[in-house]
């Protein structure tokens, strides 16, 4: 049967939602679902087919916003304007019965997660306006860029972002442009002095002797490093000092311990820290725009993860998820053990 409606029967069954066709015999009771060969994408579907049931109309996108980035996406948080308790209390037997059945675990939460957010897309008309706008407003904006660049013209803070690929990063990740990866950007960049076009583009006061395009540079204690910044090859943090801002990913996978290591504030790429066997005392960037491989870890003990994370979360080594709390957003797939609730 279609997962939709399974998904409805379900809800059906729990006395949370009556359809229209109600009556057909699928199931007797919820416990039959448990043969599901899909329990993440049969919780997410519910989960999500309840608030558009009981919420239609009601639920506001910042109160979608708070509850993807909720510990617990069951908890519909309060809102102004509109009475959702009944949504709140059905959402809660909801939960039980997911709990019940074993399924409450952190690949459903990130499935839930993943679910709200294309909703989400979709409610704000982001999808279709995207598709159209997005790349006439890039393929103009390259255009007029490399025009003025030919002419000797100077560019404005926002044409600079923009030829930098930065607007993405430095907006946050719901505002601005992803990377467009047009070559003709790499060659723009390739022929201006960086340093001084990143100095407009960054603003907040920065000098030029604050940036960093090489690996050998920015280990000098810089602001802003532009770009991923490689250090596989180091085996020590002695005499090492990190930028305070890493535009793109930053590769420190040699380590085998974080004693002594002082992190990025903000790291707008991935995070591989994967030698890594203990975090102990590690203090990690509020946000993680990209994946967080900490796969060599074996104890959860005294690891405290960044608040968000946009990519994948990397704990292969972990031999139990006891004590292990999960950022509080994470958009990216799971990799370690189940969780204990």
């Amino acid at each position: 049967m279609h997962l939709a409606r399974i998904t409805s029967v379900g809800l059906a069954l729990l006395g949370l939602w009556q359809p229209a066709w109600a009556d057909v015999p699928c199931w007797s009771n919820f416990a039959t679902l448990s043969e599901s060969s899909n329990p993440e994408a049969l919780t997410a579907n519910s989960h999500w087919q309840l608030i558009e049931t009981l919420g239609r109309g009601k639920v506001s996108l910042p109160t979608l916003e708070k509850l993807i980035a909720a510990e617990n996406p069951f908890e519909i948080p309060e809102q102004d304007g509109y009475d959702l308790s009944n949504l709140r209390t059905k959402m809660k037997r909801l939960e039980g019965m997911v709990r019940e059945k074993g399924w409450y675990t952190p690949e459903a939460v990130l499935a839930i997660r993943a679910q709200l957010n294309g909703q989400l897309d979709v409610l704000r008309g982001v999808k279709a306006k995207r598709e159209v706008s997005l790349e006439e407003t890039q393929r103009h904006d390259i255009a007029v860029i490399e025009r003025k660049h030919n002419a000797k013209e100077a560019l404005n803070p926002s044409e600079l972002r923009f030829l930098y690929e930065l607007e993405y990063e430095l907006d946050g990740p719901t505002k601005g442009f992803k990377f467009s990866g047009d070559p003709r950007l790499k060659k723009i960049r390739d022929q201006r002095d960086q340093r001084k076009d990143l100095v407009q583009a960054i603003g907040d006061g920065i000098a030029e002797e604050e940036i960093s395009l090489t690996s050998e540079d920015a280990v000098r204690g810089r602001r802003f490093h532009y770009g991923d910044l490689d250090l596989r090859g180091l085996t020590s943090v002695q005499g090492l000092t990190l930028p305070t801002t890493v535009h793109g990913s930053l590769y420190l996978s040699g380590l085998t311990s974080a004693q002594g290591l002082i992190l990025p504030t903000t790291v707008y790429g991935s995070l591989y820290l994967s030698g890594l066997t203990s975090a102990q005392g590690l203090t990690f960037p509020t946000t993680v725009h990209g994946g967080l491989d900490l796969s060599s870890l074996t104890s959860a003990q005294g690891l405290t993860l960044p608040t968000t994370v946009h990519g994948s979360l990397y704990l292969r080594g972990l031999t139990s998820g006891q004590g292990l709390t999960l950022p509080r957003s994470h958009t990216g797939n799971y990799y370690g053990p189940p969780i204990p609730r």
